[in-house]
């Protein structure tokens, strides 16, 4: 499927499952370690269902206790309140072992510190399907409540179709991932069915059939098609036809790539409170693309984008504070707006906070808190992110040298394309033993594999 993405970027080069409920020593937490003020996953690995507990009735919410190190790293795990099942509650501990997090910090200096994370497996969730648990909160519940309502949409369900009809940015990509467990499911009656609701004028089904066409969901692939139906849905006014039909006039996909065009359906969309287009508005505004340049007026419509829990909007918005553009320059706010984006696992903004981190920029120089933002963003894909992170390893500054794990990134962000790992590749062989030049090159190997496989086709 072709998605045309908003234009952030990284600054500065250097050389979101649910929120943790938050919890102190005096809530009958261990004393020893400091209270979390500001803990959020770094990396999601959301439980699974153990075989056999959806199909025996085992559903229910485990509350842990997790201990986060000063590095991000998870140490101590307790069920805190059972679900009623061993098997749900060993499967929530055991994945959680391998969570990552944003620590907390005292001074601008991570420190260790406790969450409460509740984990929730929903009898209507996918999991009960063998797919993961849905976690309370945050991206993972609004992923499942994006599918749960189109489910019911696609169902015939008219409060659900309304609903989904003046859906917001901050649903969109959850509307993304829930659109294509829908089709994924339909069988030729059913998409029949959607079919004969589009027709009869159904803007949802109209945007699903849009879909079907576009990725080829039990038919032949069919652009012109799905294009065809796209502006159906957007004509008749609804937001995501809009947005979807603005993306493609932006990229050119099987359009005549129109950029004022785009920006009109985005406005239209922006108008409806959907946050995406309002991001997209501000993006037009902040390039001066067909509009004149206007940061003001960029400003405006992140904020509003930014409100609705936009992360590529939250993220525009710390670039623009950091840079000074359209407002004065704040390090601070910058921060904020960064480390609120990265709680939804926005890409660049994490690595835009890990480097504020590195630089000392509104908080304590860190390089240790930096690693797990780094990762965040180059498990994602961004190369300077992986280029950052064989620097630490590299530099032996703060974090002691790991010439494994230095080969590893510069290896990756080299396969990528990016030449400057080049050179930093070939210093990291100079001081690497061969059982760490054996260990670093295998771990990229297995890290490109995974990635390529994980591609879109």
């Amino acid at each position: 499927m072709h998605r045309s993405g908003p234009a952030l970027r990284a600054v500065g080069l250097w050389l979101a499952l649910c929120a943790p409920v938050l919890t102190s020593a005096q809530n009958g937490l261990p004393p020893t370690h400091a209270v979390a003020q500001d803990l959020t996953y770094n990396a999601q690995f959301p439980p699974r269902f153990p075989p056999g507990a959806a199909q025996a009735g085992h559903f229910g919410k485990v509350l842990l206790l997790v201990l986060v190190q000063a590095d991000g790293s998870t140490g101590e795990v307790k069920v805190e309140r059972s679900s009623g099942y061993a098997d749900l509650d060993a499967s929530a501990v055991s994945v959680a072992k391998h969570w990552r997090f944003i620590p907390a910090a005292k001074d601008g200096v991570p420190v260790a510190g406790w969450a409460r994370v509740p984990v929730d497996f929903h009898a209507n969730a996918p999991a009960a399907a063998g797919s993961s648990a849905q976690a309370g909160g945050g991206d993972q519940a609004d992923r499942f409540e994006a599918n749960r309502l189109l489910l019911a949409a696609v169902a015939g369900d008219d409060e659900a179709k309304q609903r989904l009809d003046h859906t917001d940015a901050a649903k969109l990509p959850a509307l993304e991932d829930g659109k294509l467990f829908v089709l994924s499911k339909q069988q030729p009656d059913q998409r029949a069915a959607l079919i004969e609701r589009a027709s009869h004028g159904d803007t949802l089904a109209q945007y699903l059939v849009g879909a079907i066409y576009e990725t080829g969901y039990g038919v032949d692939k069919d652009p012109s098609a799905a294009v065809d139906w796209f502006r159906k849905s957007a004509d008749a006014g609804n937001p995501v036809g809009q947005y979807k039909l603005g993306q493609l006039y932006e990229s050119g996909w099987h359009v005549s790539k129109d950029p004022k065009q785009a920006f009109e359906l985005y406005m239209k969309a922006a108008r409806q409170n959907m946050a995406a287009a309002q991001h997209a508005v501000g993006r037009f505004y902040e390039h001066g693309i067909v509009v004149a340049q206007d940061y003001q007026e960029a400003l405006s419509w992140y904020r509003k984008s930014a409100a609705a829990g936009n992360p590529n909007a939250q993220t525009s918005l710390g670039y623009l504070y950091q840079q000074g553009l359209g407002v004065p320059a704040d390090e601070k706010a910058a921060f904020d707006w960064f480390q609120q984006a990265a709680r939804q696992g926005q890409p660049v903004a994490s690595f835009n906070l890990g480097l504020m981190y590195v630089k000392g920029q509104s908080v304590l120089p860190n390089r240790r808190a930096a690693i797990p933002l780094f990762e965040k963003a180059a498990e994602a894909g961004l190369a300077p992110a992986q280029y950052s992170l064989g620097l630490i390893y590299e530099q032996n500054v703060e974090v002691p040298a790991d010439y494994a794990k230095a080969l590893q990134w510069f290896s990756i962000c080299l396969a990528g394309g990016d030449q400057q790992c080049s050179d930093h590749l070939e210093t990291a062989h100079q001081h690497a033993t061969p059982a760490q030049v054996a260990e670093g090159e295998s771990a990229a190997r297995d890290w490109l594999a995974h990635h390529a496989a994980r591609a879109p086709h």
